[in-house]
């Protein structure tokens, strides 16, 4: 199976040397996993050209700036945003010994009972995940920095969301972090939207009734002039 497309060679990093070693420790990571599959999925021609050339790229980046580098990964429900952070764990670790971290935005949800609070306070709406106002920005970026600025000794914990019950999961089941990370992943489905963009269409005087209006409309959400 051919790959549809390969990394840019102006942005090549490393050697043919280097990128063909690091090629070989990230299918032996996935050799278990390919062969229970029992396809041809071209698994091998998508490493060597575009997962370890990204890797490679990433890499680069991240020694440029001698400090952990922070990466977000957009995209909707079930683009493949967990699966390309997942590639490029294993590429980054695997292939080019780095130590990836990497949580999503869903994780960062309030909890039933703080967003059942909101709902009773604020708006109805904010009863269900999803919405603005349903995440916990401030223990985002509390993890955020912890990752940052952490010294060989730090232990960061990341929380874990269970959808099935829609509430955050008790802290002793949640990820723990040990030390520093040369690469932090953020992946969510609004990473990297500037609130200025929004303004338009968040209007703090008017995002609450909008909101109403699409409710009671039945997800409908009225054109704008």
């Amino acid at each position: 199976m051919s790959v549809l497309i390969s990394w840019p060679a102006p942005h090549l990093c490393l050697t043919e040397l280097e990128r063909k070693a690091a090629s070989r420790a990230v299918e032996s990571a996935f050799a278990s996993a390919l062969e229970n599959l029992r396809v041809d999925i071209g698994f091998q021609d998508m490493v060597e050209q575009l997962y370890v050339p990204m890797g490679a790229w990433v890499a680069q980046q991240q020694s440029d700036k001698n400090k952990p580098l922070v990466i977000g990964i957009n995209g909707a429900q079930g683009a493949g945003k967990s699966t390309l952070f997942n590639l490029l764990e294993v590429t980054l670790s695997e292939g080019l010994g780095l130590r990836v971290v990497g949580f999503s935005i869903d994780d960062l949800y309030k909890t039933r009972a703080k967003r059942s609070e909101l709902a009773e306070q604020v708006h109805p709406l904010l009863q269900t995940r999803g919405v603005p106002g349903t995440h916990d920005v401030e223990l985002g970026i509390e993890i955020l920095d912890s990752l940052l600025y952490a010294n060989d000794d730090t232990v960061t914990r990341i929380p874990v969301f269970d959808k099935s019950i829609d509430d955050r999961c008790p802290d002793y089941v949640w990820q723990e972090w040990v030390g520093r990370a040369d690469i932090i992943v953020l992946e969510g489905w609004c990473v990297g939207l500037h609130h200025n963009r929004m303004r338009p269409c968040l209007n703090q005087s008017t995002r609450w009734s909008e909101m109403k209006t699409l409710k009671e409309s039945g997800g409908v959400m009225p054109m704008s002039n």
